[in-house]
């Protein structure tokens, strides 16, 4: 990165590291059972959710306001992105060997969870996408200073960001590449874009139809 870094930014890459170190060491702590786990990780990375408002508002804002300048178009433009996301997901999928995507990561107790619990449980997915955005797409790519540097970036971040959901696999990185690859489609959206807003949109949709979806169709059965 060519760029010199705020304070401010690398206040938040301290923060953002810490978060994501804390919540792998609570993921590991066997004496919590899954619904502790969930519980705490949420309430972890709601904090470094407040964290990217405070730090990054004045960016949010400035570059809401040319996203809303065609909010309509743009929202379809969105679930358009989104569905293609979710496509290239099961596409890259699909050509990897199986073996590369088995993963040991425990099933969530999903059953044995209250409805506060679920809430907080699922709040992660939805937060996400703006923290995620402004550390991988807005960090890593608008402060590279050359067309060359950028397409570096495009591809590290994409790597790192799929590092970072090892756990979601039970340490299996070969299974974290569909993340990396859909990593490296929401860099090329904000690379195109030049707007934090289109990549935080399209990765807000993406996972609330791959994560939050499905669990509100629970709802029916876990309030009976």
């Amino acid at each position: 990165m060519n760029k010199v870094l705020s304070k401010q930014e690398k206040l938040y890459i301290l923060s953002f590291i810490i978060s994501f170190i804390l919540g792998t060491i609570i993921n590991q702590l066997t004496f919590l059972s899954s619904t502790h786990k969930s519980i705490i990780t949420a309430i972890l990375f709601f904090i470094l959710f407040l964290i990217t408002w405070k730090l990054f508002s004045k960016l949010l804002k400035k570059e809401w306001l040319g996203f809303k300048k065609k909010i309509g178009l743009n929202i379809l433009i969105c679930i358009g992105l989104a569905v293609g996301a979710a496509l290239l997901l099961q596409f890259t999928r699909s050509v990897l060997p199986s073996e590369w995507l088995d993963s040991n990561a425990a099933i969530p107790e999903t059953f044995n969870l209250s409805i506060i619990s679920l809430v907080l449980s699922t709040l992660q997915p939805l937060m996400a996408p703006f923290y995620e955005e402004i550390m991988f797409r807005y960090l890593f790519i608008s402060k590279a200073n050359s067309h060359p540097l950028k397409i570096v970036m495009l591809f590290l971040q994409a790597i790192i960001f799929g590092l970072i959901h090892t756990a979601n696999f039970g340490g299996n990185y070969l299974a974290t590449i569909p993340y990396m690859i859909v990593a490296l489609y929401f860099g090329v959206i904000y690379l195109v874009t030049k707007n934090i807003w289109y990549s935080i949109s399209v990765h807000f949709l993406f996972n609330f139809s791959s994560s939050i979806l499905p669990l509100l169709f629970l709802l029916p059965m876990l309030l009976k």
